[in-house]
């Protein structure tokens, strides 16, 4: 069964900001077995596709890092099964622009660093940080040793935790699960 989700993609191409939002362009994503003809329009009318130069293209772009953008809403609720036909809006965004306070119930030292930031901080290339993420990432439970070492890491950082909700060890694993999904 082919189902097709739409993605408004103006505020990226034109570089208007970090996040998607405008109702002008509606592009068809196929997510099914079956191939569709997008169904790209500016304005309320069609847009058919435009042949590329790909020797300028890749003269032009070939250089130009890629930028990854994630998916940070959307109008369907994840694991919503949906009909064929339905127009599911998406708001995709630069991790790295992304502040941490986007997310609910994060640590408050950290809410208003990037999530790149926070990334590189504390779970790129700490490997005993991504084994307690990998540990907890069902349950978010720490063992006591797990736990002392994510207060450790904080406090390395000079963030103390304590107890009181938004500097706690839950609001700093929460913080940093969340980064992870997004880094």
């Amino acid at each position: 069964m082919s189902q097709r989700f739409s993605t408004d993609l103006s505020g990226f191409l034109s570089g208007k900001s970090g996040a998607v939002s405008s109702k002008e362009s509606v592009v068809y994503v196929e997510v099914g077995s079956k191939s569709i003809e997008p169904q790209i329009a500016r304005e309320g009318v069609p847009l058919k596709p435009i042949p590329i130069n790909p020797d300028v293209f890749d003269d032009f772009f070939g250089g130009t890092p890629i930028v990854t953008h994630k998916v940070v809403s959307q109008s369907v609720p994840p694991g919503t099964s949906v009909p064929q036909g339905t127009t599911v809006h998406i708001q995709l965004a630069v991790p790295g622009r992304i502040p941490v306070g986007v997310v609910q119930g994060v640590i408050t030292q950290l809410a208003e660093q990037s999530i790149q930031d926070v990334y590189t901080t504390y779970i790129e290339g700490n490997t005993q940080m991504n084994r307690v993420l990998a540990r907890t990432a069902e349950s978010g439970v720490l063992s006591a040793t797990d736990e002392a070492f994510v207060m450790q890491e904080f406090e390395e950082r000079g963030i103390t935790l304590s107890e009181e909700p938004g500097n706690d060890v839950g609001s700093a694993l929460h913080t940093l699960q969340a980064v992870k999904t997004f880094g």
